[in-house]
């Protein structure tokens, strides 16, 4: 296991569509049991993207870091466990109708998928031990 995405990741990441992307966040969040966002004392930063209010995710601090620059300038990397992100985070998303925007990048928008797929997701594979992406 690894806390970071390898040389030959981080320029992968730069080409992947929006379905690999998805696929890369949600293998490596199982994987380290952790998710990072950007914030401040009064928590995790939203984001407008084309009418819908959604919040930033990544698998991991450096990409996270990475993101802090223009409008984020200043935001600091924070974490939860992945438990944490399930229990509580993605249900709240749910409940406010946020969209979850999957590892944005200095140079684009990330993957939009709602919080009732993410957690599904999640939940079938804290569940079964195993990670399958169906559909």
């Amino acid at each position: 296991m690894h806390f970071a995405p390898t040389a030959h990741e981080h320029e992968a990441l730069l080409t992947m569509s929006g379905p690999a992307l998805m696929e890369y966040f949600v293998v490596r969040v199982a994987e380290v049991e952790e998710v990072w966002g950007l914030g401040d004392e009064t928590g995790w930063i939203m984001h407008e993207l084309d009418g819908q209010t959604t919040l930033p995710v990544w698998p991991y601090q450096q990409l996270a870091r990475n993101c802090a620059i223009d409008d984020w300038r200043g935001q600091e990397c924070k974490s939860v466990s992945l438990e944490h992100f399930i229990s509580r985070i993605l249900k709240l998303l749910v409940e406010n109708d946020i969209q979850v925007e999957i590892m944005p990048s200095e140079a684009a928008p990330g993957f939009i998928m709602s919080p009732q797929q993410l957690l599904t997701l999640f939940e079938g594979i804290v569940e079964s031990g195993e990670y399958f992406l169906e559909g």
